[in-house]
C-alpha cells in the first residue's frame, strides 16, 4: 500500500520485487485522493520490477467517494482509475446462492434464496445457532 507520507520509493526498492506476483493495495480511495501522491509512479515502478506480473485492489469507505472518482471529480486518482481493467460484479444467481450456503454448511431451499440478496446474508446466516454451523460468532 502506497504511503502517501513520503516520496515514492526509487526505482531500485522495486527491483526487489523481481520475479514476485503483486498486489496494490489502495485502501480508501477518497484519503489518496485528497494527496499529491503520484500514484502513476508508484504503480509505474511496480510494474518494471516484477515485470508487470501485479494487480490493484482498492477500497472506498462510501460509495459516494467512488463514484466521484470513476465519474472524475477526483484528480491523479481518477486518471488512475481510468486506465485500470476493470471486473464487473454480476448478482449471483439462485443457483449460486445454494452453492454458497452448501460450501458454508448451511442448506439453503431454493425457495428460500430471495431472503438473502448477498453473499455475506448468506455466510453471516450461519451464525445464527438455529441455521447450522456457526460461520463467525462476535467476541
Amino acid at each position: 500500500m502506497p504511503d502517501d507520507s513520503r516520496p515514492v520509493p526509487d526505482a531500485e526498492i522495486f527491483a526487489l520485487l523481481k520475479g514476485r506476483k503483486v498486489v496494490i493495495l489502495l485502501d480508501n480511495l477518497a484519503t489518496l485522493a485528497q494527496s499529491n501522491y503520484n500514484l502513476e509512479l508508484f504503480v509505474r515502478r511496480i510494474a518494471e520490477g516484477t515485470r508487470r506480473r501485479y494487480g490493484v485492489a482498492g477500497t472506498c469507505r462510501e460509495g459516494g467517494d467512488f463514484t466521484a472518482i470513476a465519474a472524475g471529480h477526483g484528480n491523479h486518482v481518477t486518471y488512475f482509475y481510468e486506465g485500470l481493467l476493470k471486473l464487473r460484479l454480476r448478482p449471483m444467481t439462485n443457483a449460486q446462492r445454494v452453492e454458497l450456503a452448501a460450501t458454508a454448511g448451511i442448506v439453503l431451499d431454493p425457495k428460500d434464496v430471495r431472503n438473502y440478496p448477498l453473499p455475506g446474508n448468506i455466510t453471516m446466516r450461519g451464525s445464527d445457532p438455529g441455521h447450522g454451523r456457526a460461520l463467525w460468532h462476535a467476541p
